[in-house]
């Protein structure tokens, strides 16, 4: 992870065009417990958001992107 991102106070998130973790920084971890080991290149709706709402999330990225 570059220096840059992981010495960041402020939250870096970066997913890919499929909804993929690329970057995930100490504040994230702070935030969602989750270490950045666990998070790189798990798939964002899977990891963050509850069952329930992981479809809704995926169709929004799919308008955005």
């Amino acid at each position: 992870m570059p220096p840059l991102i992981s010495a960041s106070l402020n939250v870096i998130l970066v997913v890919d065009k499929n909804g993929f973790i690329q970057e995930y920084n100490g504040a994230l971890e702070k935030i969602f417990g989750f270490s950045a080991r666990e998070a790189i290149g798990a798939k964002l709706s899977e990891l963050i958001f509850p069952e329930k709402h992981q479809k809704a999330h995926e169709m929004c990225m799919k308008r955005i992107l």
